[in-house]
């Protein structure tokens, strides 16, 4: 069983020529999958499961037919944990029972999903904009600025990098680069900060919108003035 864009191809294992096209079976809409778009297969038993922008389809060996309750959605994988299926959608973590029913394990607020995989014992979710989410809740982020936002940038006398964020009276404080680290600081909210300066002794210091100004304490937090 092959998943591409167009469509199921099916093979026969014991073919001589699996690059040939005439060896090859093309399961389609019309075989009754609920989309040509597929994102994913697993098999259970003697079943196969096919994930689709559009549903989720099971192949019994002879006919797809289209599970209860997923006409309509997209589902983006498909994992088959110790004989038990587990899917995802953009939104959230499903099991599919033994009777071809969804059960909701997690839900994703604030983010959507993108991917997922399983290690021994935890469930691990790809997100679009909060890096990687444990099924325990925890979220992992690769090391990186607060924002893609640098409104204004100084260097301080030991070359770090320091930037403000605000953009259209949006902000995230402000960020540094110390040439092998990030390290972010939301100072002032809710007021946004628009300007950082180095001051005497390589001080560290920022504007605000409406919030004053704020000097950097050795503790990692900022005094306002």
């Amino acid at each position: 069983f092959i998943a591409t864009s167009n469509g199921i191809a099916i093979a026969n294992t014991n073919s001589i020529n699996l690059t040939s096209p005439d060896e090859l079976q093309v399961h389609t809409v019309s075989n009754g999958l609920p989309s040509n778009e597929i994102l994913s297969l697993a098999k259970n038993g003697t079943s196969v499961y096919a994930v689709t922008t559009n549903g989720i389809a099971e192949y019994n060996g002879s006919s797809w037919s289209i599970l209860a309750g997923t006409s309509g959605s997209s589902f983006l994988d498909i994992l088959n944990v110790n004989d038990t299926l587990y899917t995802i959608t953009p939104y959230g973590l499903f099991q599919i029972s033994s009777a071809n029913t969804l059960i909701p394990i997690k839900t994703l607020a604030g983010t959507t999903a993108t991917s997922l995989c399983v290690t021994q014992d935890e469930f691990i979710i790809g997100t679009s904009s909060n890096g990687i989410l444990l099924h325990s809740n925890d979220f992992y982020y690769p090391e990186g600025p607060i924002t893609n936002h640098f409104f204004y940038v100084a260097v301080d006398k030991n070359s770090a990098v320091w930037s403000a964020t605000t953009y259209d009276a949006i902000s995230e404080g402000i960020h540094f680069y110390n040439g092998k680290h990030w390290k972010n600081f939301n100072s002032i909210y809710p007021y946004p900060s628009y300007r950082v300066n180095i001051g005497s002794n390589n001080s560290v210091w920022q504007s605000s919108w409406g919030g004053g100004i704020a000097v950097l304490k050795p503790t990692g937090t900022f005094d306002t003035l």
